[in-house]
């Protein structure tokens, strides 16, 4: 309604200028807005809702052959501002761009425990797919039990990637297939996943046609994607947890599996409770001390972050990966984060999560997501 109000006072506001313009001898908008006492940038956006909004702007010969070439020029680069700043508010609605996200899990009585899942790599010949909808089970057998997905979703080789013939003609699944069967898997688990994130196989070879499939699926379901990094403020019952998620964070080692978390927790992330990423389908937990006067002066809750790579479940030994790693490792983590004390617990156990997140009624919550 605000808005409405505000478009029909610039409308006023524009029919004035327009008349000014073209019938009392005025040369440009910045004349005749301050002859009304107007800001010059405000009276050109009034003149172009008028005029944008008006029948007589769709007719050519408004457009007098008398007219300063500045003064179509000023008419002209307005528009065109204006359309622009129209056009990147429907992209923000079709395609959100999201860096940060608040999960709200204050009402949580007990610890509550997220599923780390990435480089599903669905439709695969090398995946094991009993693996992925085994996980996912496990999952939605408890109420006190969130995911985070961090790409991967497909295998999704076809013509423009990197992978050869054979690796498109030998898969399991061809891509729409895929597609299809990971929205089979989402549907399933929708209610339960609090993040995605972006990848290679499943969002960013697709985004050379200009559009992005899964990350469509994502958000039809209404959930939180991350084109890039994110910061994840976690908030379980009375503590606050800060997670960094990626499918992929810069750097690598031969001798180190979280070294791009390290780097990533120096670098960008200094507050960082948990930093976490996929991409390698190798399996690593690292717990560390850090930044110890942060927390002597009150800036860290805890001196501990735990750095995290996530396995895969394409872990057979596929041509194109021994030829020069080892074969993925079939292990997704659990993570978990206590409601009354700062407290993080990581494991590869489902049966340590269970015993950990206590009875299904004292853990149960409504988990609230907010992007930013």
């Amino acid at each position: 309604m605000l808005v409405n109000v505000e478009i029909s006072k610039q409308y006023a506001t524009g029919e004035i200028l327009d008349r000014m313009l073209k019938t009392e001898g005025y040369r440009t908008a910045k004349l005749a807005s301050d002859k009304l006492g107007i800001n010059p940038n405000s009276g050109r956006r009034c003149l172009s809702v008028y005029r944008s909004h008006s029948k007589s702007n769709v007719s050519l010969t408004d457009i007098k052959d008398d007219r300063p070439p500045q003064d179509i020029t000023d008419e002209a680069l307005e528009n065109l501002l204006e359309l622009a700043r129209l056009t990147q508010i429907e992209m923000m609605k079709i395609d959100p761009v999201i860096t940060h996200l608040d999960i709200d899990l204050s009402s949580a009585k007990g610890a509550q425990a997220f599923l780390l899942a990435g480089c599903m790599q669905t439709g695969g010949r090398w995946t094991f797919h009993d693996f992925i909808r085994q996980q996912l089970q496990k999952a939605v057998s408890h109420p006190a039990v969130w995911i985070g997905f961090f790409g991967d979703d497909i295998e999704n080789f076809k013509s423009g990637t990197f992978a050869g013939a054979m690796s498109q003609y030998e898969q399991a699944l061809q891509p729409p297939l895929q597609r299809r069967a990971w929205e089979l898997f989402l549907d399933t688990v929708k209610d339960r996943v609090r993040w995605a994130t972006w990848s290679q196989h499943g969002s960013m070879w697709d985004e050379r046609d200009g559009f992005t499939y899964i990350k469509k699926l994502y958000l039809d379901r209404h959930i939180p994607f991350f084109d890039g990094f994110g910061y994840i403020k976690l908030r379980v019952g009375a503590q606050e947890y800060q997670v960094a998620v990626s499918h992929e964070f810069p750097g690598s080692s031969m001798y180190n599996k979280t070294h791009a978390q390290k780097r990533a927790l120096w670098q960008r992330f200094p507050l960082a409770d948990v930093i976490a990423q996929a991409d390698k389908h190798q399996y690593a937990i690292s717990e560390e001390d850090v930044y110890g006067l942060e927390v002597a002066a009150g800036s860290r809750k805890s001196p501990f972050v735990h750095l995290v790579q996530i396995g895969t479940a394409k872990a057979g030994p596929d041509k194109y990966t021994i030829r020069g790693w080892e074969p993925g490792t079939a292990e997704w983590p659990w993570l978990v984060l206590y409601p009354d004390k700062h407290l993080v617990k990581m494991t590869r156990h489902f049966e340590d999560v269970m015993m950990w997140v206590g009875n299904p009624e004292t853990s149960r919550t409504n988990g609230k997501r907010k992007a930013a």
